[in-house]
């Protein structure tokens, strides 16, 4: 096995992939929540992405990204067998979990590629989790089946009804803050759906701090904030 080489491959919808990668070093130290820097060859960018996962044992690590950008898109000619020029991590604080209970994932279209490794990671750490997986349509549902393997209780939403409940996050949210399943939100997806979760959360006392969801991502993964109760143990914020 070569250095870097992509071993799996997996088409998960018409932008998204699943990539499985030999990166040994990088395995044995990785934590959810912590993310990589890679390079697809000698001449390539250098751009940071979330693992979705890693495996110890095997020595790989888990990559789900769209095709959006050159970098993403250069990615996505790579073939199992084929290998990145540079990766290196793990970098950033991985995802705090210590204390917690139970917590709600969110996660939205493309997000819920960050929201997986936090959930699993979070549910494998003893935690009660719940996640809610939101998307236009059916046809952009991914993660469905590994979601259900690795959570206490999953949600799948659209925004047309044509899969799961017809629902926003942040509607099903709600629902289920009223039913007293959690008072603990950890938000991931496109900036309007965690700025409508941060909306509600603040007319319910939960009190997260309110960020524009890519600016959080980032500032998170490089542990500028992170996840803190309050002395109620009912009403837990994102500080």
């Amino acid at each position: 096995m070569k250095r870097f080489e992509v071993t799996y491959k997996r088409r998960l919808n018409d932008n998204m992939v699943w990539l499985k990668i030999y990166a040994p070093l990088v395995a044995r130290k990785a934590r959810p929540g912590q993310f990589i820097i890679l390079r697809t060859d000698e001449f390539g960018e250098r751009i940071p992405l979330t693992m979705a996962g890693h495996n110890e044992k095997d020595g790989t690590i888990d990559l789900i990204y769209a095709a959006v950008g050159r970098t993403t898109m250069l990615m996505d000619q790579l073939e199992v067998g084929d290998c990145f020029a540079d990766i290196v991590g793990p970098l950033g604080k991985p995802t705090h979990m210590d204390g917690l209970k139970s917590v709600c994932v969110v996660g939205g279209g493309t997000g819920n590629a960050l929201a997986y490794p936090l959930a699993s990671g979070m549910h494998d750490h003893g935690v009660r989790t719940t996640m809610i997986e939101g998307f236009k349509n059916k046809d952009l549902v991914i993660l469905e089946d590994e979601f259900r393997e690795n959570v206490d209780e999953l949600y799948v939403v659209t925004d047309d009804g044509s899969y799961g409940e017809k629902a926003f996050t942040t509607q099903k949210l709600e629902e289920l803050i009223q039913k007293g399943v959690t008072r603990y939100s950890l938000i991931i997806g496109i900036s309007k759906r965690a700025r409508e979760i941060a909306e509600y959360n603040d007319s319910m006392a939960i009190q997260p701090e309110h960020k524009p969801i890519l600016q959080a991502a980032e500032e998170y993964m490089e542990g500028i904030y992170d996840i803190a109760e309050t002395d109620d143990a009912d009403d837990q914020a994102i500080d």
